[in-house]
């Protein structure tokens, strides 16, 4: 008998075929790394997906979104109902994270849910200094200053008159919401707000009629750190955009976005500055800037807007182009790279992720990953963001209906499961990030259960605490010339050897193999071996004596906190076919 040596691919994707006999492979917590080198011992690897570390803990619940401001050294973070600046306490040193802590700052009238946010810059000669906030019903902002800011004016009022008469432009700086004093200077308004603004009569409606007539009173607005944005043309809105000054939005169900008015960097809106997504009639679904331009993502088609500066709406569609791709839900649309992604469907179906390519688009999710979602009774709420780490561009999208997280690799065009093992019931579960930034040099996610903000890192080797468990369904091994049996007679993992920790669980961290030798129905017990002890650099992981099989899928299975990188896999078979000369009676 000889035997023979093979990798036959067991390092790779995740593609599980619709049928499982066809391909039954998993990847969860691992990700496959391409060589940019001709010369590496192996074209291709496996690395553990980054662990969670908890750095910022607020109360229990969804942390709904998050949004770096400018100088990358706070951010603001939405946590069930409540709004947090999250400052950076302690820089990070040449040995150390930097340390966050977290200030509430404000009330949300919603606590499930997405929310998106965008600032419009620091305040510079009364211009910028908002950040807005949206959670599909309610609009906010915040300034970004951190401090109450004022805005003086004149205009003329008459006696029993809400309305302030403008000599001349709209005030800088102004925006509309119930905590938002003003007074002026002759005391005819006692506890005024603003109601509304009219950019054509140039008029400034306040909640109290005047006391007084004046033609030429002086206001100064006192506006909080944080409000509700009440303007009356501001709609309820899911999604924002900031291009060269403007905040666009998008209202649900319906055609429309529209932006701030009536110059850029401002928080006051008009009726009169909105449009409607109008080269086919679906709604539009989603908006995302990149490179400067506009994509309003429909049911079924897409469409794409420049600042063209127009006087009573900025923004113009770019003529002849409209790609016939819609999007399936609505926040999962990020940009990885220079390109745009998200859940795609139209009239021809659903269940595909797309990325731009210029003005058109492209399908790079796999049948495997279809499949699996085809499976979810719902795909409308997932969320997608995108981040790099090390060359790879990762699209994360989850879907968290069906309690399930898959990762697009941009850089070698393969997909991933990652997940958040529950060692009790052994079952997966969705991954813990819900939203992602990158703040002060470090990628932090926040959970969608916890409240807790987290740093993923390669260098964690835990899920916040709790088991990271990786698991490979390697292809089939099988006779394909004949389908005969094939006699295993070992199997070497090549880890990374001799990573384990001082004391405790990892101290001898183990590895767990088990096969299936019906394609990947049913599955043999567990079968678990050492990939070496701290400094046991020399240690090979082999488990012999494995039988034989027709049709035989492997799974190997990793949880010890440390490190977990596969380089590759060599099984040891003798093919049965060697046994067909010999007599009837003898097999």
């Amino acid at each position: 008998m000889i035997q023979q040596g093979t990798d036959w691919g067991f390092v790779g994707p995740a593609y599980e075929a619709p049928m499982l006999l066809q391909d039954a492979q998993r990847c969860i917590n691992w990700y496959p790394e391409v060589t940019e080198n001709r010369g590496s011992k192996m074209p291709i690897a496996l690395l553990g997906c980054p662990g969670l570390n908890p750095v910022l803990s607020t109360i229990p619940g969804e942390v709904r979104g998050m949004w770096p401001l400018p100088g990358t050294q706070s951010a603001l973070v939405v946590v069930a109902n409540t709004l947090y600046l999250m400052t950076v306490q302690t820089p990070a040193t040449a040995q150390t994270e930097p340390i966050f802590a977290a200030t509430a700052v404000g009330t949300l009238l919603t606590s499930t849910g997405p929310v998106v946010m965008r600032d419009n810059g620091p305040l510079f000669g009364g211009e910028g200094g908002f950040v807005a906030i949206v959670d599909g019903t309610y609009g906010y902002y915040y300034l970004i200053s951190g401090a109450p800011q004022t805005v003086k004016f004149s205009g003329s009022v008459t006696t029993g008159s809400p309305v302030v008469t403008l000599p001349g432009d709209m005030p800088y700086g102004l925006v509309i919401s119930p905590g938002v004093s003003v007074v002026d200077s002759n005391g005819g308004f006692f506890s005024a707000s603003i109601a509304s603004v009219d950019f054509n009569a140039l008029t400034i409606k306040m909640t109290v009629n005047s006391t007084v007539t004046n033609s030429a009173d002086t206001f100064t607005a006192t506006i909080p750190v944080f409000g509700q944005i009440t303007d009356p043309a501001f709609l309820p809105a899911s999604r924002i955009a900031f291009i060269e000054g403007w905040l666009i939005f998008s209202e649900p169900g319906t055609r429309t976005f529209f932006t701030n008015a009536a110059t850029p960097y401002t928080l006051l809106f008009d009726g009169g500055f909105y449009a409607l997504k109008d080269s086919s009639s679906d709604n539009l679904m989603t908006l995302f800037e990149n490179n400067r331009e506009l994509w309003l993502v429909g049911e079924r088609t897409t469409e794409v807007w420049y600042n063209a500066g127009n006087t009573n709406f900025a923004f113009a569609r770019i003529p002849g182009i409209g790609p016939q791709i819609g999007c399936a839900a609505t926040h999962s649309i990020t940009r990885i790279g220079p390109n745009l992604i998200w859940l795609a469907r139209n009239e021809q179906g659903e269940n595909i992720v797309v990325q731009t390519q210029q003005y058109s688009w492209e399908r790079v999710s796999n049948h495997a990953v279809e499949h699996a979602w085809a499976q979810y009774p719902v795909v409308s709420d997932a969320i997608g963001y995108a981040y790099e780490e090390e060359g790879h561009f990762f699209y994360v999208l989850t879907f968290p209906t069906a309690d399930a997280t898959w990762v697009f690799d941009g850089l070698t065009n393969m997909w991933h499961q990652r997940a958040s093992f529950d060692p009790v019931a052994g079952v997966y579960h969705r991954h813990r990030g819900n939203c992602f930034m990158d703040l002060a040099d470090v990628r932090l996610v926040g959970d969608y259960q916890s409240g807790q903000v987290h740093q993923m890192s390669r260098q964690f080797y835990t899920d916040a605490g709790n088991p990271l468990r990786c698991q490979r369904r390697a292809p089939h091994v099988w006779s394909s010339s004949d389908r005969y049996r094939i006699f295993h007679g070992w199997l070497q993992c090549e880890f990374t050897p001799g990573v384990g920790i001082a004391t405790g669980q990892g101290s001898n961290p183990q590895a767990m193999l088990r096969w299936s030798n019906d394609g990947g129905f049913t599955w043999s017990n567990e079968h678990w071996t050492t990939i070496g002890a701290q400094g046991e650099t020399r240690n090979r992981a082999i488990w012999r004596r494995l039988g034989r099989a027709r049709d035989r899928v492997y799974e190997l299975n990793y949880a010890d906190p440390t490190a977990r990188d596969l380089i590759g896999v060599t099984l040891m078979f003798e093919p049965e076919e060697q046994f067909w000369n010999l007599p009837d009676q003898a097999y």
